[in-house]
C-alpha cells in the first residue's frame, strides 16, 4: 500500500531487517491463530471423553487413563465476574464511578 502525504509526515523509513521483522510477526500471529484452533479442537475431543455436560456443569469422569497412567484430569473452575450492562442500567452512578481507561499500543500490519 502506498503512503499518502498525510501519513508520510508521521512515518519513519526503516531497513529491510525491520520489514522482515514485521513479516515474521505476521507469520507468528498466523501460527498462534492456528495453534489456538488446534488447542480448541483437542480440548473438545478430550472433553468428549470426560463426558462433559456444559449445561449442567458435570462430567461422567474426572480422570482419563491409559494403561493405568493418568493422561488428563478435568477440573471445574468458578470465576466471579460483574454483569456490566446490568450495573450500567440499574446503578449508573456506580458504573460511572468505577469506570477507568487503559491506553496501550497495538502494532497493526
Amino acid at each position: 500500500m502506498l503512503v499518502d502525504k498525510k501519513t508520510e509526515l508521521n512515518a519513519r523509513p526503516v531497513s529491510k531487517e525491520i520489514v522482515e521483522a514485521a513479516q515474521k510477526l505476521a507469520e507468528v500471529r498466523a501460527e498462534i491463530n492456528q495453534l489456538n484452533a488446534q488447542k480448541k479442537e483437542l480440548t473438545e475431543l478430550l472433553e468428549l471423553q470426560f463426558g462433559k455436560d456444559n449445561k449442567n456443569k458435570v462430567a461422567d469422569y474426572a480422570t482419563l487413563i491409559h494403561r493405568n497412567l493418568e493422561v488428563a484430569k478435568l477440573k471445574w473452575v468458578t470465576r466471579t465476574d460483574i454483569d456490566r450492562s446490568k450495573l450500567e442500567q440499574e446503578f449508573p452512578e456506580a458504573f460511572e464511578a468505577c469506570q477507568y481507561s487503559n491506553t496501550y499500543s497495538v502494532v497493526k500490519l
